[in-house]
């Protein structure tokens, strides 16, 4: 059956083409993970070890599951007997795992408006991995974009007495995680479950650990805190899957775009549900974050319509 054949079948069984399906998933796996805050709230009583613990538990047990469901088991068979994609996914497990543990201490000590800043920032971060480890070459646009961030950053230094580790952290971990994840010939969601696995024995470990302590219930004291401990596998796996299901068929702009949408509802909760203060020095670090971001889009878009042209 040819293209054409097969997209008029598609129309004609009342099914979405493939480039929208892939922008809900990319839009709808973004919202999940801007609204995920909430989710965590829920559990920001548990020590944040415990916690992340749990997700990389439940995680590893999920993404077991759907690679069975998948037919894809193999592949982890093959991953885990590679001794070069180990030792990359060693580090990158590492990394995922940091940042876990830095996002649930955040929401847990009213840092939101930080996680929000540290993905606003992440692509940026992002352009200097690949200047010193890949030595890409930016443009004007690019440098300029990066120099509003760091003003921004030094805003905070400099009138608060601060530094937003939390947002600084964050993104250098998850974009040294981006990278090596890019140049790892893995799938998403096997790349994800030998990650987990890798951690899992250490959060089983805590677990069992913190269990010994007086008056510690690693489950939660009450049914409301043992579902949302058991759902932080799906709240993880998921997303993730949507992800890389929609990356492939929308464009690398687009997905860029898109992706501004968490950082922006993780900005809009941390304000105006959780009332965290934002003053006129937040105010003006986020203005030129924001002035960078968008500096930075519009260049990828020229660049795109260029190579369009």
């Amino acid at each position: 059956m040819t293209l054409a054949r097969a997209s008029g079948r598609r129309r004609v069984l009342g099914h979405p083409p493939p480039g929208l399906t892939g922008l809900l998933a990319v839009v709808g796996s973004n919202i999940i993970w801007g609204s995920s805050v909430v989710f965590f709230k829920q559990l920001d009583h548990l020590d944040i070890y415990t916690t992340a613990a749990h997700r990389v538990l439940w995680t590893a047990v999920l993404g077991v599951i759907l690679l069975i469901l998948m037919g894809r088991w193999w592949a982890l068979a093959t991953i885990l007997s590679t001794p070069k994609l180990m030792k990359r996914l060693l580090v990158s497990a590492l990394l995922i795992g940091s940042c876990w543990v830095i996002f649930v201490y955040a929401v847990k000590y009213d840092l939101i408006l930080q996680i929000s800043l540290s993905f606003y920032i992440t692509p940026l971060v992002s352009m200097l991995v690949g200047v010193f480890i890949l030595s890409e070459r930016l443009t004007r646009a690019q440098w300029a974009a990066m120099m509003l961030a760091g003003f921004g950053v030094l805003n905070l230094v400099v009138f608060l007495g601060i530094l937003p580790w939390v947002s600084v952290l964050l993104a250098i971990c998850f974009s040294c995680y981006c990278y090596i994840r890019k140049t790892t010939p893995v799938g998403a969601t096997e790349g994800l479950c030998v990650e987990v696995l890798i951690l899992v024995l250490g959060a089983i470990l805590w677990l069992l650990w913190a269990s010994t302590g007086e008056g510690q219930n690693v489950m939660g004291d009450d049914w409301w805190t043992i579902t949302f401990l058991l759902m932080l596998g799906p709240i993880t796996a998921i997303p993730l899957v949507m992800f890389a299901y929609g990356v492939q068929r929308v464009r690398m702009v687009t997905v860029g775009l898109m992706q501004y949408l968490e950082p922006t509802m993780l900005f809009l909760m941390a304000v105006v549900v959780y009332g965290e203060p934002f003053n006129e020095v937040y105010m003006l670090t986020f203005i030129l974050i924001w002035m960078g971001v968008c500096v930075f889009s519009m260049d990828v878009w020229r660049l795109t319509l260029r190579k369009r042209g």
